[in-house]
């Protein structure tokens, strides 16, 4: 096994998950193969926050605006139930971690509509996604945990698990930069813990 530890500033587009082979940009939440999300379990099979009303109170979207409300009205009044998985026609098809936050993009398989959300800030998240199966045979399976200690930011990392390579990725802002939006681009150093031939 190799073990190794970097750090690297992360580029405009962020640390994305996929459902598809597409770029991020030409991708469609609709028509990609489900990611599946789920509170991480410990080894015991106890979630470790049973929380997921909090994050969906959480939850904003530039489609909760009015303008925007009124056009994607099936994703704005369903939303907490798309994020229960009591939607089957809506799936996960991205997701997009940051520091303090994830972005959730989903698609309505049947009438090909989409709609997207973050959660900023919660103060304990642990999610798990397990995606597609890759063209190597391995299921990739991705945890997310967001962190405080008391009012204070304390860890975003994603355990990432590609089956012949192991990384644990911890997201932190540069201070010499500051941020223009809420999913710091161009201000996030990740630093990585990688493992590989395991």
């Amino acid at each position: 096994m190799r073990y190794e530890t970097y750090e690297r500033h992360l580029g405009i587009e962020g640390y994305n998950v996929i459902g598809s082979t597409d770029s991020w940009h030409l991708h469609d939440s609709s028509r990609c193969q489900p990611i599946i999300m789920s509170l991480t379990k410990d080894s015991d099979g106890i979630v470790y926050h049973d929380n997921l009303e909090e994050l969906i109170q959480l939850a904003d979207s530039d489609l909760f605006l009015p303008k925007e409300r009124r056009e994607n009205l099936n994703f704005y009044k369903n939303y907490p139930a798309i994020i229960r998985g009591e939607c089957p026609d809506w799936q996960l098809g991205a997701f997009q971690v940051f520091y303090d936050g994830i972005k959730l993009d989903y698609g309505n398989i049947r009438t090909h509509e989409t709609g997207f959300l973050w959660v900023i800030g919660a103060r304990r998240l642990r999610l798990t996604f397990h995606a597609p199966r890759t063209r190597l045979g391995f299921d990739p399976i991705y945890n997310v945990i967001n962190e405080y200690s008391g009012d204070e930011h304390y860890l975003t990392r994603v355990e990432e698990d590609l089956g012949y390579m192991r990384r644990e990725i911890d997201f932190e802002l540069d201070p010499s930069k500051s941020s223009a939006d809420i999913f710091h681009n161009h201000n996030t150093i990740i630093s990585v813990t990688e493992y590989v031939g395991i």
